[in-house]
């Protein structure tokens, strides 16, 4: 049982880090080319897809397995070229420009000061996961691609928060050069939360059929793959949802403490990463008083108890400690989303 779980771990890793590395490589190598050479490799791909899906079938080797892997490539290369065809502001309506309030402005400033932002204006009042996230990977990215000299003074005004600091347009354009990669980051979530959604399509132990035609069309639905492109903190709340869904379900058919812990963890991060992701209490929460009220009738609730226990321990102060800092220190409202 034990090399059964550590293969699965070791396997559902390499499937993580792949699609990071498929995410990183594409936007490298393909995304400051020119629009026609994006399309020409994106439909390229879905060629290949589709030539491998007729040779399996037509050679009567089109196994479940091997159609599923097909839809999860078919979904992560139209989420990989979405990401890499349009920019950090396209089909975009809260992301703002680099010194501004709105997302993009919000990973600026925790780049600049490596701290939290000191108001709670237009953006700023978002739960801040996604910003940091994307400040620390625009740090990453500026170890490999330093300022030129030109804009080296300004840079480290910049980064020192200078009083007189003021920017020009060689700065702005490093800085968009630096957010640009976070484009990596959003194809990254959105392929992961497509690869969620197989697994939780696999605990709900549909008929074979019935998960390849839902996954086909989670794969493939317009919104789900524009969230690839999007740059604000939509996408990996997302994420965190399906991921906490998950081990949901897992914990409604065994109730272990891994799951209910990986449920309050999960849940804590998508709501300091956008608050509403709360609103999965509405589902989990039923589920959670069903085995709650069944082992109250078994006599075997005691566990429960303290399951659920340490589920309020983690999930609370985790995923309420941004909106109680933001009401004290600027008295926002507590269901402020």
């Amino acid at each position: 049982m034990e090399k059964s779980i550590k293969k699965n771990i070791i396997y559902n890793l390499i499937i993580i880090i792949s699609i990071f590395l498929a995410c990183l490589l594409s936007y490298i190598f393909i995304a400051n080319r020119q629009m026609l050479t994006i399309r020409s490799v994106g439909y390229s791909y879905l060629v290949i897809l589709l030539g491998v899906f007729i040779y399996l079938l037509l050679d009567k080797k089109l196994t479940f397995n091997r159609l599923i892997v097909l839809i999860l490539l078919l979904g992560f290369g139209l989420r990989i070229i979405y990401s890499t065809y349009n920019n950090v502001f396209s089909r975009q309506h809260d992301v703002g420009k680099a010194f501004e309030k709105g997302h993009y402005g919000y990973a600026v400033y925790i780049f600049r000061n490596n701290s939290l932002v000191n108001t709670n204006e237009q953006q700023f009042y978002q739960p801040p996961l996604n910003a940091i996230l994307q400040a620390v990977w625009m740090k990453i990215i500026s170890i490999f691609k330093k300022p030129d000299d030109s804009i080296l003074e300004l840079y480290k005004q910049m980064s020192n928060n200078e009083v007189s600091f003021k920017y020009n347009d060689d700065l702005i354009a490093y800085i968009n050069y630096l957010y640009n990669y976070c484009r990596v980051l959003s194809a990254f979530y959105s392929c992961l939360t497509l690869f969620i959604i197989h697994k939780i399509l696999k605990e709900l132990n549909l008929k074979d059929y019935i998960h390849a035609i839902a996954l086909l069309f989670l794969a493939t639905q317009p919104v789900l793959v524009m969230m690839s492109g999007t740059m604000n903190n939509d996408n990996i709340s997302y994420l965190f949802f399906f991921l906490a869904l998950l081990f949901a379900i897992k914990w409604f058919k065994k109730q272990t403490y891994l799951n209910i812990i990986l449920i309050a963890i999960f849940i804590g991060l998508g709501m300091i990463s956008k608050l509403s992701i709360g609103f999965i209490a509405f589902i989990i929460g039923p589920m959670m008083l069903y085995i709650l009220i069944k082992a109250i009738k078994n006599k075997s609730y005691k566990h429960i108890i303290i399951q659920l226990a340490v589920f309020a321990i983690i999930v609370f102060p985790l995923g309420l400690s941004y909106a109680i800092r933001n009401y004290v220190l600027f008295k926002q409202p507590l269901t402020y989303i």
